[in-house]
């Protein structure tokens, strides 16, 4: 006797992604580092360097002392590269890097700074797209780096909101082995504690869920001097419309500096649309949406803290950079879930903003997350 029956076959994949604020050298008057390259340089290399270890930071995590870990590390991090080049093994090769890097600030008009980017992270594999503020005083923007050694972007999309000179930049990128399709949008909301601020951020809400949720089509500005690279025009024109229905997308992630805290109005109204905050699910903190209508001020302790990312020039410490993230569409066969999630430094408070000695880079710090993405397929077998 002959039959059939279905067996799936799982397939399992980490994906890392981080946003950070780098805080653009243009905005950093304290350090007057506009004033020539110098001033910029060794603090952007600093950065660099940093981008490049989001994802081996786990080990410091339980080290205390923020100086004993440093030391420690580049013991521990020496002593294995001289026994991997005993071996004859490449120590680069087992380096693990975020799969996508998500940053705001980025110093789009500086062409020396954006080379310098692009000179580090490019020969790692890392694909940029940049898209500068819409006012011409604003020389900063948002900057998406994907990894190509797993990943193809299939399509960059650029979105303008009238009326203001801020900006979202979206990819969507295909897993190479799994071919999962993931949607990233980056976002720098606008800053400010009143209320005419919050009004503000509502309304950029408002336009990028009408992207985000197919209420209305993706208005793709194409910038032949943008990034060099054909991906980010829109079927070659200056200004074409599309529908991100038109691709088969099976994670949605919204991330970047939102200027406001993860309970209030803004961010709950994804929360609604089935958004996760990968902070929150990745460390099993529990989330009470009824807190979400205190009062729209960043200094309310109406709820305790979860976590600090940002300190702000009225010094003012907020949990402003958020990663959200939900399934596209509801399949048996698809699982995406958070298995490890951080501010960076692991090994720092996350309810207070660090000393300026343990991390004094930027006045935000990257946020990172650790999904795992499991996917069925059916095999057919005849016994």
């Amino acid at each position: 006797m002959s039959g059939s029956h279905t067996n799936e076959k799982l397939s399992s994949v980490q994906f890392c992604i981080a946003t950070f604020n780098l805080l653009c050298p243009y905005w950093n008057w304290k350090s007057d580092e506009i004033s020539s390259k110098e001033k910029w340089l060794g603090r952007q290399e600093k950065i660099l360097e940093m981008l490049q270890q989001l994802v081996d930071d786990e080990k410091s995590a339980t080290q205390s002392n923020v100086s004993k870990t440093e030391d420690k590390s580049k013991e521990v991090a020496t002593e294995e590269m001289k026994q991997q080049k005993g071996q004859g093994q490449n120590p680069e090769a087992k380096k693990k890097l975020c799969d996508v890097i998500c940053l705001q600030e980025f110093w789009c008009e500086n062409e020396e700074f954006v080379e310098l980017y692009k000179q580090t992270l490019g020969p790692l594999g890392y694909e940029l797209h940049y898209m500068k503020r819409t006012e011409t005083s604003k020389p900063d923007g948002l900057a998406t780096f994907v990894n190509t050694n797993d990943w193809k972007v299939i399509s960059v999309h650029e979105v303008t909101f009238k009326g203001s000179n801020r900006v979202a930049l979206i990819h969507i990128i295909q897993h190479k082995q799994s071919e999962v399709n993931v949607l990233i949008c980056n976002n720098h909301w606008n800053c400010g504690i009143y209320q005419s601020d919050e009004m503000k951020r509502r309304d950029l809400l408002v336009s990028l869920l009408e992207v985000l949720e197919e209420d209305a089509s993706v208005h793709d500005k194409a910038n032949g001097n943008n990034n060099g690279n054909d991906k980010s025009k829109a079927n070659g024109s200056k200004q074409s419309t599309l529908l991100l229905s038109a691709y088969d997308i099976d994670i949605k992630i919204v991330c970047g500096d939102f200027n406001c805290e993860f309970y209030d109005y803004c961010p709950q109204q994804l929360v609604q649309r089935g958004y996760l905050s990968a902070l929150h699910e990745g460390n099993n903190f529990k989330l009470d949406c009824a807190q979400s209508d205190q009062s729209h001020n960043p200094n309310s302790n109406k709820h305790d803290k979860f976590f600090v990312s940002h300190l702000n020039h009225h010094k003012i410490a907020t949990g402003c950079d958020l990663l959200l993230f939900k399934h596209a569409k509801q399949s048996p066969s698809l699982h995406f879930n958070p298995i490890a999630s951080y501010l960076y430094p692991r090994q720092l408070d996350w309810k207070e903003w660090p000393k300026k000695e343990m991390f004094g880079v930027s006045d935000h710090r990257p946020v990172v997350a650790v999904f795992e993405i499991t996917t069925a397929k059916k095999k057919k077998q005849t016994d």
